[in-house]
């Protein structure tokens, strides 16, 4: 990715990170400097709703999530997290539709901010930028929300390692503090990306 960017240009970041980083919280904290913030999962679940880009390949690889109102979220999760290949094949019916969606969004001259929970890779010019946490902060963040923690460490091991998230960065936030210590990076990254 390695953006290169020119004072004037609008600003692309892919804010990545595994559940619990803090990712949302610095998400917001760009949205209150300015950036317009995406989620992608939120664009996942657009694209398996009825009607979206990937719901009747869900429906046919796994008809039994089907419901008379969508597809039940929650019981494909138990299926995905369960098993890695499944799960690569989710990825390979959501992914494209959702990177067409951040595409599509991305076109607008806003600076734009994509929060992300897997690594992903966009064309043109982005800023990759990690949410870095231990693990036993984020289990224990994820279970404050309201997940139990068998769930939670669960999903952590389908999710990138933190060496895979180091090697994809361009620029790290360490997340082991308060949310004040966090804005505050949040603040001086946004002053050094925008140029």
């Amino acid at each position: 990715m390695r953006a290169t960017r020119h004072s004037g240009e609008s600003v692309r970041v892919l804010l990545g990170g595994g559940i619990g980083c803090g990712k949302s919280l610095a998400g917001r904290r760009f949205a209150a400097l300015g950036a317009v913030v995406v989620d992608a999962d939120r664009l996942g679940h657009a694209v398996i709703a009825p009607g979206g880009e990937a719901y009747e390949l869900v429906g046919q690889r796994w008809p039994c999530v089907l419901t008379d109102s969508g597809v039940d979220r929650a019981a494909l999760g138990q299926i995905v997290f369960g098993s890695s290949e499944q799960l690569r094949e989710l990825e390979a019916m959501t992914h494209p539709a959702i990177v067409e969606r951040i595409a599509a969004i991305a076109g607008d001259a806003v600076d734009l901010v994509v929060e992300i929970p897997l690594i992903l890779e966009m064309a043109g010019d982005w800023t990759a930028v990690y949410v870095d946490a231990s693990a036993d902060r984020c289990i224990r963040r994820a279970v404050d929300r309201g997940l139990d923690e068998q769930s939670v460490r669960k999903r952590m091991g389908h999710q990138p390692r933190r060496c895979e998230w180091l090697a994809w960065a361009d620029r790290v936030l360490e997340n082991n503090g308060t949310p004040d210590e966090l804005a505050a990076r949040v603040d001086a990254l946004w002053t050094e990306i925008r140029g």
